[in-house]
């Protein structure tokens, strides 16, 4: 291997990689896809929160998700609710 070949493997191993990820690299991020109409609506919430339209959807769908999930506990009982 010749002094000039081996600067080039150099240079080109540097440089960043074009294409896809590999898939240890990929980011823990995903598109979906939603109505036009849906869109406009996260749009502005996230413009009134100043919030990205991505936090602002994760807002939403966590407090949805926490309101369905809340663990309902029983009504504790105090001083005046004990009758005799």
């Amino acid at each position: 291997m010749t002094l000039q070949s081996q600067s080039f493997q150099a240079e080109t191993s540097l440089k960043k990689q074009r294409g896809r990820p590999r898939v240890a690299n990929k980011k823990q991020f995903r598109n979906v896809a939603i109505p036009l109409e849906t869109y406009h609506k996260i749009k502005e919430l996230a413009l009134q929160e100043d919030r990205t339209i991505a936090r602002q959807v994760k807002k939403v769908i966590e407090q949805a998700y926490e309101n369905e999930n809340e663990v309902h506990l029983p009504k504790q009982e105090t001083e005046n609710d004990i009758s005799f």
